[in-house]
């Protein structure tokens, strides 16, 4: 019987890997033990300070409020842009690229609604 236990104590040590405490296996032990409650307790704190500097550095809802009305900008850029170029008029043209890029540069609401507004309207009021 000590014989077999002896035995069978030597196969489960031979068994292990040699490179044991190698760092893949450390990567391992801390990705499960993420997956633990209290590993999820930590993810959850992290991500509630990283949320918290997120509202000090100034994400607002307006953020949302200018990124809609930059696909709208786009929009009406890209269709005078077409209309320009398949009619050759240089003003839809000029103005359909300015309602494309301007968005990249401006950030504020309201100058965006007043610039938009403007190069919207500037083609029917001007020609060349």
């Amino acid at each position: 019987m000590r014989f077999f236990l002896f035995l069978f104590a030597l196969v489960i040590l031979l068994s292990q890997p040699a490179d044991a405490g190698s760092p893949k296996d450390k990567e391992l032990f801390d990705k499960a033990s993420e997956l633990t409650y209290e590993g999820q307790l930590k993810m959850a704190e992290k991500m509630t300070g990283q949320l918290q500097e997120k509202e000090k550095t100034g994400a607002t809802a307006e953020d949302g409020t200018s990124m809609f009305m930059t696909m709208i900008w786009g929009a009406i850029g890209t269709g005078y842009f077409i209309f320009g170029k398949k009619q050759s008029r240089f003003t839809f043209l000029l103005c359909g690229v300015g309602l494309m890029v301007f968005p990249f540069f401006v950030s504020d609401f309201m100058v965006s609604m007043i610039l938009g507004l403007a190069m919207t309207l500037a083609p029917f009021k001007i020609e060349f």
